[in-house]
């Protein structure tokens, strides 16, 4: 399954990494882009992680997430 969510608190690459990195380790996640500039994450991961873990595990390092809605999508395009 694959899920994008809004990302807040990255103000470097060094955040985008340290993101990437942590959610990359969780079991479950076969895929994880950041994306600095739009302040969203793409991950995507089996029926062994949900998406509030992923949530938790991203607040969890100091950053702030949510699952990104259809209306999220329509006002970045």
């Amino acid at each position: 399954m694959e899920k994008e969510f809004n990302v807040t608190g990255m103000v470097c690459a060094g955040c985008q990494q340290n993101i990437q990195k942590t959610v990359k380790k969780m079991k479950g996640v076969r895929k994880v882009n950041v994306n600095l500039v739009s302040a969203t994450m793409t991950v995507d991961f089996d029926d062994r992680i949900t998406p509030q873990a992923i949530i938790d595990k991203v607040t969890s390092i100091g950053y702030g997430a949510s699952e990104r809605t259809a209306t999220d999508a329509s006002v970045s395009n």
